[in-house]
């Protein structure tokens, strides 16, 4: 639609010269040819022909508005379009993620029952390191750091959608591209949020507790103990990072194939 716009602009601009050259330069031709070049007739032509030039050019000007108009009307829908379907796919996202989410809190729960850890551990601690207070009870952090968890991976989930629409390498349609972009959005986001807390968070307070819980052992004993426990503790929230970006994908893929 752009070229044949800039085609019809060209065309009405040619019609424009066209008509000043026609008036102002043909059209005088015979009363100077034939000899009469009294001043009175040139001015007297000059005088009806500007009018008519004039309402021409005032023709094709709002001829060529005209045409120009359903040009940009339909750039405009068509952005209109593109912002809608950006719109719907943070929503996209957005649910994708807080589903993910919700997944991984019961692997984690499954986790913890496996690892004979008490019920809700990470939840609990996760709640305390973001600062929120237990308000005097174990139960509230777990559902405090449990609410944060279902909130990060929701907007990690609206940010991944409206970037698999607009990066020109994502394509939703594809599931196993999208998979493949969720699973690097999860590790992103280990990266970026779980690993940065774990070192300043979890890892100072485990060292506080076991210090302790463990006053009659070494600092070397201590910090050894930490360490296994932080190694454990990030090599299985890798594993539930990339778990939650596989099912991101996967569900973006699934609820975002028909939007886009």
């Amino acid at each position: 639609m752009t070229a044949v716009a800039g085609i019809r602009s060209k065309v009405s601009n040619s019609l424009i010269i066209a008509l000043i050259v026609v008036i102002y330069i043909f059209f005088p031709l015979p009363f100077l040819l034939t000899g009469e070049q009294e001043s009175k007739t040139i001015f007297r032509y000059y005088q009806y022909a500007t009018p008519v030039m004039v309402g021409g050019l005032i023709v094709l000007l709002l001829l060529k508005a005209n045409r120009q108009k359903p040009v940009i009307e339909e750039q405009k829908a068509e952005r209109e379009k593109i912002q809608a379907v950006r719109r719907r796919m943070v929503k996209v996202g957005a649910i994708a993620g807080l589903a993910a989410s919700f997944v991984v809190s019961l692997l984690i729960g499954l986790a913890e029952l496996v690892m004979g850890l008490p019920s809700g551990m990470y939840f609990s601690v996760l709640g305390t390191v973001i600062g929120i207070t237990t308000l005097g009870t174990a139960g509230y952090g777990i559902y405090f750091g449990w609410m944060a968890h279902l909130l990060t991976g929701s907007a990690i989930g609206a940010i991944f959608g409206i970037m698999m629409v607009m990066l020109p390498v994502c394509d939703v349609k594809n599931k196993a591209r999208t998979i493949v972009f969720g699973l690097f959005s999860g590790f992103i986001a280990f990266i970026v949020l779980f690993n940065p807390i774990s070192r300043l968070g979890i890892e100072p307070g485990l060292v506080e507790t076991l210090t302790v819980v463990m006053s009659d052992y070494s600092s070397i004993v201590i910090k050894n103990t930490v360490n296994e426990i932080m190694s454990t503790l990030l090599a299985g929230s890798i594993i539930m990072h990339l778990a939650y970006g596989a099912i991101l994908g996967l569900a973006v893929h699934l609820l975002g194939r028909r939007i886009t």
